[in-house]
């Protein structure tokens, strides 16, 4: 399939926004979730790359957006803020993260 990291960096690019990126597959949860929580604040765009290869990393990640969406743990959202997950099909993706994300997809999956 295709990787649509390189059209996220130059729509940032374009837009002057600060971005980061994450490739994912090994255990970087915590520093993850850092990266993530400081860039929500300050409104910069974070790239997760390979999230078939850390579902449990990415589900986690909406329990979290849950929570800051709530008010808990005391976390504000900037209106800038993007993250950006580009993922090969993962049957065990959270449905919840897929419903309240804007999807966008560079390959039509099999079949259509």
């Amino acid at each position: 399939g295709d990787d649509a990291t390189s059209s996220v960096l130059s729509i940032a690019r374009r837009k002057h926004k600060r971005i980061t990126q994450i490739a994912l597959g090994q255990d970087r949860g915590g520093e993850l979730w850092r990266t993530v929580h400081l860039e929500m604040e300050v409104g910069g765009w974070v790239v997760l790359q390979n999230a078939h290869l850390a579902v449990h990393t990415v589900n986690a990640i909406e329990k979290k957006f849950v929570e800051a969406s709530s008010g808990e743990a005391g976390m504000t959202r900037h209106a800038s803020f993007r993250l950006w997950i580009t993922t090969q099909e993962a049957t065990d993706m959270s449905v919840g993260l897929l419903l309240m994300s804007m999807r966008v997809s560079c390959e039509a999956p099999e079949g259509m």
